[in-house]
């Protein structure tokens, strides 16, 4: 069975209705559409196992990393965040870094996330680092 030129909708009586209704019940189209998936993924299967039945090729697993984002980078955000939702960036942020508790960080522009990701060391070396740099002690 082949039905290449037919658009199914199922509204909300369940009424089948196709481009051309020549005598095609929807039992067919049904069948149509279990085989065509059955066999979709039957190839895919059969694909997989042919690739992994070659044991003398080194098989890989690639995991994307996530983008690091620079800790300078993430102070920005966050304080600009802070601000932006009317609190005092400086408190809130010593907060966050004295007791490790992200809800001292506003979720807004996704902050509290973008916070948790790096160390509160790293905060603090950052923070030191440009305090340093502007006041050219370095």
């Amino acid at each position: 069975m082949n039905f290449p030129n037919i658009c199914i909708r199922i509204d909300k009586r369940n009424i089948l209705r196709t481009k051309e209704q020549k005598g095609i019940t929807f039992v067919q189209i049904q069948k149509w559409i279990q085989q065509t998936i059955v066999l979709d993924k039957g190839n895919y299967i059969q694909q997989g196992r042919e690739k992994m039945q070659d044991k003398n090729n080194t098989q890989y697993f690639k995991v994307e990393k996530e983008q690091q984002i620079r800790v300078d980078d993430v102070l920005e955000i966050v304080y600009s965040a802070l601000r932006e939702k009317g609190y005092n960036p400086v408190n809130q942020i010593v907060g966050y870094i004295m007791s490790g508790d992200p809800t001292y960080i506003t979720s807004h522009r996704n902050a509290r996330s973008l916070i948790m990701k790096v160390e509160r060391d790293e905060l603090v070396e950052e923070i030191l680092r440009r305090y340093i740099q502007s006041n050219s002690w370095g």
